[in-house]
């Protein structure tokens, strides 16, 4: 057997080795870019779907369903900080605006963090918190495509509101080692949980957890650091009657 003969038996005996070798790593390689690698960096993100739906009525109350609808929409499973609702009511009472007055309003509105929302014709009166709950707290957690749907009634006194809305919370992170949530009702009575990093003695007092401003260059590093976000929802529901217009009677 000359030398170029044994280098052709060689390769073929190590060639599918190699190639049996290459598959095996790209096989377990595949397998940790997605239960190790992507489970820690894809981005975590929550849908949420509300609605409010007028099913009752007697002398005293007006009966509203509420639905809510939460899917885990990434392929990695999503920590809850905190999951909530607040069903609000109020009265709509007629405005007017000139061009400057609109202008300013919406302007204003736009100054401040949330939802911008500036009617010219009409503004919300009495607004006050009707029902409110919350959902999920820092032991819940979603698993890949999850999906979760909650139901509940509210009765609230006829013709008191003409507007009821319905605003869904959640807030959640890439992780809880080192997160959770401080929960907190608010001067109108509205329910909220705000991220906090976790002290030493948590474990042991759970209020052992310290609260970031929202607004500080502080809490979007925090925020980063964790993967924390969140998802909201706000669904409404119109009482105002429907009032048959009336005409003078012409008398022959």
């Amino acid at each position: 057997m000359n030398a170029d003969q044994g280098k052709s038996n060689s390769l073929k005996t190590w060639l599918p080795s190699l190639v049996g070798a290459g598959g095996l790593l790209f096989g377990v390689t595949s397998f940790l870019v997605q239960y190790f690698y992507l489970p820690q960096h894809e981005p975590r993100s929550l849908e949420v779907r509300s609605s409010l739906e007028k099913v009752g009525e007697n002398a005293n109350f007006v009966v509203i369903k509420g639905t809510i609808k939460i899917k885990n929409i990434t392929k990695t499973r999503v920590e809850m900080l905190g999951g909530y609702y607040n069903v609000t009511g109020s009265k709509i009472e007629p405005a007017k605006m000139s061009d400057k007055e609109y202008s300013e309003s919406l302007a204003r509105q736009l100054r401040e963090k949330g939802r911008t929302r500036s009617a010219r014709h009409y503004w919300q009166s009495k607004f006050e918190t009707v029902f409110g709950s919350r959902v999920f707290d820092d032991t819940t957690w979603f698993d890949a495509e999850q999906e979760y749907e909650h139901e509940f009634h509210v009765y609230v006194p006829r013709n008191r509101y003409d507007l009821v809305q319905l605003q869904v919370v959640m807030d959640y992170a890439k992780n809880r080692k080192l997160v959770s949530a401080i929960w907190k009702v608010d001067k109108y009575g509205e329910i909220q949980a705000m991220a906090c990093r976790k002290l030493p003695d948590f474990q042991k007092d759970q209020t052992n957890c310290e609260e970031l401003d929202p607004d500080s260059p502080q809490y979007d590093e925090f925020a980063r650091k964790y993967g924390i976000a969140q998802t909201d929802s706000l669904s409404e529901l119109n009482l105002l009657r429907m009032r048959t217009p009336t005409f003078p009677l012409h008398k022959k």
